[in-house]
């Protein structure tokens, strides 16, 4: 289970959104389609849910529920609402990367973020063939 922010019960909007975030109807019609990473995240920036497969991504982040989502979402979650179509990033985390796909709920009041674990595809897309590496650290 994800970590709550200490002083959350106080916001009760911010409740409200995290419990309209995870409702279980949705949930499970999500569960059926994709079984990775889902992360539902208000349209302000806060943390509102993750599931059990995106909970160690949160943890690895030191995210709690409420928290803002990391500064490097902030852009692609703004794209999102503002073109109403998903955005895609690439996110580095410890040793690994991520692709994350932010999908704007038009009839809710969150961003849908899909997340892949990228980090052996990365590698291999992003090699220098001459130096074996990845091409981000060649200067």
């Amino acid at each position: 289970m994800l970590e709550v922010r200490s002083g959350l019960d106080a916001d009760t909007l911010l409740m409200a959104e995290i419990k309209a975030a995870s409702k279980e109807e949705s949930l499970n019609l999500l569960a059926t389609e994709f079984n990775g990473p889902l992360l539902r995240v208000s349209r302000k920036g806060h943390m509102l849910f993750a599931n059990v497969h995106g909970v160690n991504l949160i943890r690895t982040s030191k995210i709690k529920l409420g928290d803002l989502a990391p500064i490097d979402w902030q852009a692609p979650l703004k794209q999102s609402l503002e073109q109403t179509k998903p955005v895609t990033i690439d996110w580095p985390i410890d040793d690994g990367f991520f692709s994350l796909t932010f999908i704007d709920v038009l009839d809710a009041h969150y961003v849908n973020v899909f997340a892949r674990h990228i980090t052996g595809d990365y590698h291999e897309e992003n090699r220098d063939p001459l130096a074996k590496m990845p091409n981000r650290f060649c200067f």
